[in-house]
């Protein structure tokens, strides 16, 4: 039995509900339409009621199904719905975000934004790659190879860094920062030949400036080449006090050349060419310098005797002017002296009678023979 309350299953013999506590009234355990179902089958008389009660019972149980069949549809329906706002909702959203994307792509700036954001973060490559992208959006940018120049330098990756100098320089020939970086490469490979390439074409005074430690002066020449008649001494120099290298024989001074440490005696008759370079504490060489010489000593003047030639009726002595480097000789007899005369050392007396004087002078060095001096000289004693 049931509690007419609750609906609790009564134990037996209980006069209080265990589960609501009221006081246990007897319900029949049964359906009130079962019953009156159960009555209709039991009586004849009641076959109509039977009848009604069934088709009752078959549409309640229609109209319940047709109900459920309502509920399922609509909830298929509204989870239709669903999906398919679900699925608009993620295409917007997807379409959005391309924009979105398409338009960080293409915007300089946010490429800028978000490299520095990654230079902050110590994040190189991604910083690398966004000034990249940057650089794509703007290909004559200069401010951002110079940026990556920096970067690349940073992290000693020369060639990229050598790569962005040479094009800023394609778009700005008097960039200065980019030179220094470029020379910074090449000394540090010792390829002094490629700075001095760098510089060829430049005009700029400050870019020059750039280059005067790999610029060395040529040497200095003491004296100009050109024909001289004497013997002379040349003496080299360099300006900033580098090495000098030198060379006489005409051969080229760099690999052949001698250090300069004393004066240069071009003391022989002939042609002398002297080459010489100044070299650096970097090892870098001037400008060859190439000067001639040609020493070309003139024989002495003719000799100055006195007396002259004459008639002289007293013992006279005669005298010749020798030039210091110079020897004389003379003979009486007319014929023309040479070194197997007589030498001339002191004043010598005018010999009795008719004669003829001769007289030369020998330069020493060069042996070359003054014109003749030569008169008649007469001397009769009274």
């Amino acid at each position: 039995m049931k509690c007419a309350n609750c609906g609790e299953e009564l134990r037996d013999g209980c006069l209080y509900c265990s589960s609501c506590g009221k006081e246990a009234q007897i319900v029949p355990d049964y359906n009130v339409l079962e019953d009156e179902y159960l009555k209709a089958l039991l009586d004849p008389d009641n076959q109509e009621q039977e009848s009604s009660l069934t088709n009752q019972t078959t549409a309640q149980t229609d109209k319940s199904k047709t109900t459920s069949r309502k509920r399922k549809n609509n909830k298929a329906a509204l989870i239709a719905i669903i999906f398919v706002v679900l699925i608009l909702i993620a295409v917007f959203s997807a379409v959005i975000y391309v924009q979105i994307q398409t338009k960080q792509n293409n915007s300089f700036d946010y490429q800028i934004t978000q490299a520095q954001m990654a230079e902050e973060e110590d994040d190189i490559e991604t910083a690398i790659s966004y000034y990249e992208k940057a650089l794509s959006l703007d290909p004559n940018n200069i401010e951002i190879r110079r940026i990556l120049t920096d970067i690349y330098m940073d992290r000693n990756d020369h060639d990229s860094a050598m790569m962005l100098c040479r094009e800023i320089l394609q778009r700005d020939s008097k960039n200065k920062e980019a030179y220094e970086t470029l020379i910074k490469i090449y000394d540090s490979k010792a390829d002094y030949d490629s700075i001095l390439a760098l510089k060829e074409g430049i005009e700029d005074k400050q870019i020059l400036k750039l280059f005067e430690d790999y610029q060395v002066a040529t040497p200095r020449f003491s004296m100009a080449g050109g024909e001289y008649q004497e013997y002379i001494t040349v003496e080299l120099s360099s300006a900033a006090g580098h090495e000098v290298y030198y060379t006489v024989n005409g051969k080229e001074p760099i690999e052949n050349g001698s250090l300069y440490e004393e004066p240069i005696s071009l003391d022989k008759m002939g042609e002398y060419t002297i080459q010489a370079v100044c070299k650096n504490e970097k090892g870098l060489y001037s400008n060859v310098i190439t000067l001639t010489y040609t020493i070309d000593i003139p024989a002495p003047n003719m000799p100055t005797v006195t007396p002259g030639g004459g008639t002289y009726n007293e013992e006279t002595l005669v005298s010749v002017r020798v030039p210091s480097g110079c020897t004389a000789y003379y003979t009486w007899d007319g014929t023309e002296p040479n070194i197997t005369s007589n030498k001339y050392t002191e004043a010598f007396p005018i010999p009795e009678g008719n004669h003829v004087l001769s007289v030369i002078l020998i330069d020493n060095d060069t042996e070359k023979i003054s014109e003749v001096y030569q008169e008649i000289y007469m001397y009769y004693p009274q």
